[in-house]
């Protein structure tokens, strides 16, 4: 290796390493260089343009099976990492996932430190008011992320012991219907109606901003049946991301590895949510399907 390549590398490797602990990757039952290679024929999967580092300034030592050339190596490729997250996002390779729920398992975890997600403590206060108008007695409806799309009309509901989504909103994820798992229970619910349901389906959901986020892949139940709402964050999200939600302050709060963060209610939303809950006769003239792709 030359001396100018040994200069190179050096210099690369603490922006490389910055960038990967910026963010915090889901953890995955197997290597990413290993998964490369069992998912390497799925059209889904988008390969990257050539590097553009010069030849003579990369390591011919290392072969990165993702970009097919010299430079790394396959497991160190951030670019690969953040492909299988896009792709996780989109509700894909969930059966890769560690526990299939995003969250290593408790003896995997690494020994807690000062401000580690789960030695943090969640408080509620004045300054969570502002903006809020009281009095009221308003569900906590949020926009939220759900495979990189941006969906609005999302009640979290700690008395529901599922999550849901709406058919509409399934479609309008462009989610593959194979990715369906059928199901043979009822759900109940709704005004005691008993609900039939479509099937089930993993998705990812990102909660918080960057850089305090949290990404898991959870469990959602496909229902045709009308409701004022597009999604339903049910306890079993809820009890994932360790999130304690506040009706009275509107607003959703969690532990991230970089502190609390939180999701903040939309009041006016959650008003015209109740109105068209109650409307809804037959088949909702009030479901407005508000599914966008996150942008960036």
């Amino acid at each position: 290796m030359s001396e100018q390549m040994v200069k190179e590398t050096a210099q690369d490797r603490p922006a490389r390493h910055k960038r990967e602990e910026s963010r915090a990757f889901t953890p995955l039952k197997t290597s990413h260089a290993k998964l490369l290679m069992e998912i390497r024929d799925m059209k889904e999967l988008e390969w990257p343009r050539p590097m553009v580092t010069p030849v003579d300034k990369r390591n011919q030592g290392r072969y990165c099976h993702f970009h097919k050339d010299h430079g790394h190596d396959t497991e160190e490729c951030l670019q690969l990492k953040e492909e299988i997250e896009r792709l996780l996002r989109r509700g894909l390779l969930g059966k890769y996932v560690k526990d299939n729920m995003g969250k290593q398992k408790m003896e995997d975890r690494p020994p807690p430190r000062a401000g580690a997600r789960f030695s943090q403590s969640i408080a509620f206060g004045e300054e969570d008011l502002v903006g809020v108008a009281h009095p009221h007695d308003d569900a906590l409806v949020i926009v939220g992320n759900i495979a990189d799309f941006a969906i609005k009309r999302m009640l979290v509901d700690g008395g529901s012991v599922a999550n849901v989504l709406i058919w509409d909103a399934f479609l309008g994820l462009k989610i593959f219907h194979d990715k369906l798992k059928t199901v043979t229970t009822s759900l109940q619910g709704f005004g005691g109606a008993t609900v039939i349901l479509e099937g089930t389906v993993d998705l990812s959901v990102t909660l918080g901003t960057y850089p305090t986020t949290v990404v898991i892949v959870a469990s959602f139940l496909a229902i045709k049946t009308p409701m004022a709402y597009n999604v339903i964050y049910g306890r079993p999200l809820l009890n994932a991301v360790e999130a304690i939600p506040s009706t009275y302050h509107k607003v959703m709060k969690f532990p991230t590895n970089r502190g609390v963060d939180c999701v903040r209610g939309d009041q006016q939303a959650s008003r015209k949510c109740y109105v068209d809950s109650i409307s809804i006769k037959g088949a909702p003239s009030v479901m407005m399907l508000e599914v966008e792709p996150l942008k960036g």
